[in-house]
């Protein structure tokens, strides 16, 4: 089985599969959105899960484990959805290109996972290994722009950089059209994008 089927098995499996665990991961979800970390308790999500509080730590052993795991399930969902889009045959620059525009679609997608994981980069709960799973996740679109880098098409800059020049501006865009400040369509995201190669690119 290749990545790509991978991240797409793991993608079904947050949103569809009909189990008590995913009923659990939707609640904390929900709840962590509406009242932040700290005001989402064990017994608020068995509540909105419908589940025994027991039922959540068979799957999860702590609400650290909890919020973790809930963290990477949406960067694979994520992850899984940006790949789909992926085609080794086009340019860089389209595939690039493609993984952008399915960035910000998803994030207007789901609008509650982006402000989840806003949230949780910025909390005490961001663990070693969640750190390090995070890092795999995002090895295929950092070997994309180390592609460039050795192509020579890409500025003389730290990766670190040219990552943040290139994906900070779809999470701000894609906020911006969340609060209804701009309206993006295909034609302005292709643009958009137009913007941020130009700022990566010799």
């Amino acid at each position: 089985m290749n990545i790509h089927s991978v991240f797409r098995t793991t993608y079904m499996s947050l949103f569809q599969a009909d189990t008590k665990r995913t009923a659990v991961l939707k609640a904390t979800l929900k709840l962590i959105s509406e009242h932040g970390f700290h005001g989402t308790s064990m017994a608020m999500i068995a509540a909105e899960a419908k589940v025994g509080a027991g039922t959540i730590y068979r799957y999860f052993a702590s609400k650290d484990v909890l919020i973790n795991e809930l963290f990477i399930e949406i960067k694979e969902q994520f992850t899984a959805a940006l790949l789909e889009h992926d085609d080794s045959n086009m340019s860089l620059q389209q595939r690039l290109q493609n993984i952008w525009v399915s960035l910000i679609k998803q994030y207007i997608a789901y609008p509650a996972e982006l402000r989840f994981m806003e949230q949780y980069a910025n909390s005490p709960f961001l663990s070693q290994d969640t750190l390090r799973r995070q890092s795999e996740l995002s090895a295929p679109f950092t070997e994309l722009l180390e592609q460039g880098i050795k192509m020579g098409l890409f500025r003389e800059l730290p990766l670190d950089i040219l990552r943040t020049f290139m994906y900070g501006p779809a999470l701000q865009l894609a906020k911006q059209h969340i609060a209804d400040f701009i309206v993006l369509d295909d034609a302005l995201l292709v643009d958009s994008f137009a913007g941020c190669w130009a700022a990566i690119t010799r």
